[in-house]
């Protein structure tokens, strides 16, 4: 039986993602992580802002995290000025392992999705796990 995973482009780390309760914020299809297996989080360094963390020397396009998907949960944020709702996802994890800085794990980001724009993909997980050289088992999982 195949199962999906989503990968996601981010720039934040696995501080942030305890601080927001999850692997946040997307516009994505919420129905669909939910039945997602595992996210896999590669690292944007393109954007700046004061979300943006590069203390854990990840490079740019790097996969460095992987989650095994528990649920979502919806983020509502209000701007003070203009008063705009925007509706977005958390994705909530169980369990996370965070990846050693490998070769393999390089261009990430391009490997899977040939540099797309949108943050956020969908794929069969073997084939992810197949294309990053990945075996999940030898990861060391812990609790989130």
């Amino acid at each position: 039986m195949e199962s999906e995973s989503v990968v996601v482009f981010s720039g934040k780390n696995i501080g942030t993602f305890y601080k927001n309760d999850g692997i946040a914020y997307w516009r994505a299809d919420q129905k669909r992580i939910k039945n997602c297996q595992y996210v896999f989080v590669i690292r944007n360094l393109n954007h700046k802002g004061a979300w943006l963390q590069t203390d854990d020397g990840y490079t740019h396009g790097q996969v460095y995290l992987v989650g095994k998907v528990a649920g979502t949960a919806m983020f509502t944020e209000k701007e003070e000025n203009t008063q705009k709702i925007d509706n977005r996802v958390i994705i909530q994890i169980s369990q996370y392992a965070l990846l050693l800085h490998e070769e393999k794990y390089l261009d990430a980001w391009k490997k899977l999705v040939n540099g797309q724009q949108h943050p956020v993909a969908y794929f069969d997980t073997q084939d992810v796990i197949k294309k990053l050289g990945m075996d999940l088992d030898k990861l060391l999982w812990q609790n989130f």
